[in-house]
């Protein structure tokens, strides 16, 4: 099974995510609108093997949240969607946004 970590501030896309991976066999999802949702999360032992998240989070900086997480989290998969080609260091996919599932299904090592 993967355990794939949704974190998107924009609800209908969220759902969308979330409802599409959903639909693939041996995929869990979890979902989470804020970073302080994940890092509550991940503090009470989620360990998923991938992290979903927007390019833009709101009231952190999506670089020191990747840097946080890859140092807790070193062996998942750090996928990042973005409506532009911005690099964040530390994330190993960068999707359009939104991203259909199969792009994500694809993407997934």
């Amino acid at each position: 099974m993967l355990t794939i970590l949704v974190l998107e501030s924009n609800r209908l896309v969220r759902t969308m995510y979330v409802s599409g991976l959903s639909a693939f066999d041996n995929i869990e999802v979890i979902e989470t609108s804020t970073a302080e949702e994940a890092v509550a999360l991940i503090e009470n032992g989620l360990q998923p093997d991938v992290l979903l998240t927007d390019i833009q989070l709101n009231g952190v900086s999506n670089e020191q949240f990747v840097e946080w997480f890859k140092t807790t989290c070193p062996y998942t998969q750090v996928m990042i969607s973005s409506a532009s080609n911005d690099f964040i260091p530390g994330m190993d996919v960068l999707l359009p946004k939104p991203a259909r599932p199969n792009e994500i299904f694809s993407a997934l090592r």
